[in-house]
């Protein structure tokens, strides 16, 4: 693998949960941030993102952004609201609860189709099963590779020692039609 490893989205939820407690999810998180660094990968975020995680990261988010800094291993990119993506979006929406949590983190996918990176995430009900329910009619998100970070049947940590590689079934489209 390359020394620089893969870029991915992560949201300011994994930042928020990861803390120092042996609790399922704080630990969970914790590890995986851990072995983002470990295994070279790096943070792809926009400026909306970096937003989020500076209100929400905890204790140990905070110490574990100032290394990956320090190493050099932050993206920050400059990511221009995609309007007709998100009218798409809008239009297919179930209800509007549902387009409200998809807005709420359109950053990730903003993010995602711009670098060509996974997202990570803990908003299963709110982000991506809506964005999933979408795929119909909004091909364009079909591609989106999605991780979360507590479903351990999706093996997250093992998923980033084998390069975060974008696998079918982590596609938000999979099983929806074609996945282009």
């Amino acid at each position: 693998m390359a020394s620089r490893g893969r870029g991915i989205v992560i949201d300011a939820s994994i930042a928020r949960a990861a803390g120092e407690s042996e609790q399922a999810v704080s630990s969970r998180c914790r590890v995986f941030l851990e072995e983002v660094r470990t295994v070279c990968h790096h943070i792809v975020i926009s400026g909306e993102g970096l937003a989020e995680w500076d209100r929400n990261r905890s204790r140990f988010a905070r110490a574990w952004w100032r290394s990956m800094r320090a190493r050099k291993k932050v993206d920050r990119m400059e990511i221009e609201p995609d309007v007709d993506l998100r009218k798409r979006v809008s239009a297919a929406a179930r209800s509007q609860r549902e387009l409200d949590g998809m807005l709420k983190d359109f950053h990730l996918i903003e993010a995602a189709l711009q670098a060509s990176a996974p997202v990570a995430s803990l908003d299963e009900n709110t982000a991506r099963e809506p964005f999933r329910g979408v795929c119909q009619t909004v091909r364009r998100l079909r591609q989106v590779v999605w991780v979360n970070r507590t479903v351990e049947s999706e093996s997250p940590v093992e998923w980033l020692q084998r390069g975060a590689s974008d696998e079918d079934f982590r596609r938000l489209g999979f099983g929806v039609g074609d996945q282009k």
